[in-house]
């Protein structure tokens, strides 16, 4: 790259941001991870980086405690970063797919219905199939008043009821990871 096909203004602000640094060519390269005290890079630090920086939605500090509690459910590891990754809106649903340009339309919608396009909480939720699967399961246990429509608040629910029936302590949210694996 030369500096035409930067631009003019472009290539004055990196020589002014450049002014001031100068290269010890007594030391080799090497990387440092700034939100680490020690400059390392970890998956809790990683994790912590991403939760300090992330807008929360809905009631304040709600979305924060769905986020906190999935951690410490007693299920794998792949249940609970797929719960997180719902949460945050992270999975390939056919209509996120069709939104980045990788499926055309007539594929984005549910698998299971084939009624509306194929967003998290569709797929997980509120399609009239996976709604059936959801009022069996919650009449077989005794969960009444349960109709979520979105992801974090199904899994608050869940994991309030799991307290409020004192499920052993980890197990609150097991079944919800459960179900959300097999549609997920």
């Amino acid at each position: 790259m030369d500096a035409n096909s930067i631009g003019p203004a472009l290539l004055e602000m990196l020589k002014l941001d450049l002014q001031g640094v100068s290269v010890d060519h007594t030391r080799a390269d090497s990387v440092a991870w700034i939100p680490d005290k020690e400059g390392n890079f970890s998956v809790k630090s990683c994790y912590g980086t991403l939760c300090r920086n992330h807008i929360s939605f809905g009631p304040k500090g709600e979305f924060d405690k769905a986020l906190i509690l999935v951690w410490k459910v007693e299920a794998p590891m792949k249940s609970k970063a797929f719960g997180w990754r719902c949460f945050i809106n992270k999975i390939p649903t056919r209509g996120a797919l069709y939104r980045k340009g990788i499926i055309l339309f007539p594929n984005s919608v549910c698998a299971f219905c084939r009624c509306s396009e194929e967003d998290s909480a569709n797929l997980l939720l509120t399609c009239f199939c996976v709604d059936l699967v959801w009022r069996e399961i919650v009449e077989w246990i005794g969960f009444v008043n349960y109709k979520a429509v979105e992801i974090k608040d199904s899994f608050l629910w869940w994991y309030k009821f799991g307290r409020k029936a004192r499920v052993r302590k980890g197990k609150e949210g097991v079944v919800w990871l459960a179900v959300f694996g097999i549609f997920g």
